[in-house]
Order: C-alpha cells, then sequence, then structure tokens
C-alpha cells in the first residue's frame, strides 16, 4: 500500500522527488484555522453573558412569581374569549391575529394535559 501511494505522489508532483507524507498532511499546519482572544476579549464576553442571564433571569423571575398563580386551561380560555371581543370592538385590526388567537385556543384546548375524569365526578354536577 504504501508503495502504491508513493507511486502516485511521483505521479502526481513529478518535479519534486524529496516530497513525503509528512509534507502533505502537514502543508496546512501553519494555517490559522481559529482566532486567538485576548484575556480582555474574554472577560468581556463573559461579562456581557451574565448581564443578559441576569436580566432574563429576573423578566422570568416575575412571571412565575407566587403572586401570579398559572391559570388553568379554563380560565385561559375565557382570557382568550375576553381578548377576541376586545379585539372584535376595535377597528383596523389584522385577520392575523385572530388566526393567532386561534391558534392559542387550539393549544389550549388540545395540547395541554387532561386527567382523566371518574364516574363520579360526572354525579357531582
Amino acid at each position: 500500500m504504501w508503495m502504491t501511494f508513493h507511486s502516485r505522489l511521483r505521479e502526481l508532483f513529478p518535479d519534486n522527488d524529496s516530497l513525503t507524507v509528512d509534507d502533505i498532511v502537514s502543508v496546512d499546519a501553519n494555517v490559522i484555522s481559529t482566532e486567538e482572544r485576548t484575556d480582555d476579549q474574554i472577560v468581556t464576553s463573559v461579562l456581557a453573558e451574565s448581564r443578559c442571564d441576569s436580566t432574563c433571569d429576573s423578566e422570568s423571575d416575575d412571571e412565575l412569581s407566587p403572586s401570579m398563580p398559572v391559570p388553568t386551561p379554563s380560565e385561559a380560555l375565557t382570557h382568550v374569549e375576553k381578548m377576541r371581543i376586545f379585539l372584535e370592538a376595535q377597528s383596523d385590526i389584522d385577520k392575523s391575529v385572530f388566526k393567532c388567537l386561534d391558534i392559542i385556543e387550539r393549544t389550549v384546548l388540545y395540547e395541554t394535559p387532561k386527567t382523566q375524569k371518574t364516574i363520579l365526578d360526572f354525579f357531582k354536577k
């Protein structure tokens, strides 16, 4: 195999008798493939990420605070219906807004986990 490879090298590069496999393998050894970052660039990058993380965390903490409980699916549907009534009363509302409300409504109706009812739940009403 080595002889086949070596003879193929001679065919491809007939003018260069001293060409070796190591020369071919290391032909791009001095090519810069990544950028070297300075310490200042690294520190700036890390500080920017931590600022974003702390900002994002504080916003998500407000959304999940105990003072605002997660609504039930039926409450969510009520809110969607109220939003639909409000938007229908406005002028110049794009139809795509109502399509979005339909998507939200379908998501609440069909993609929220449901608990299985027992026969006794039927008689409680």
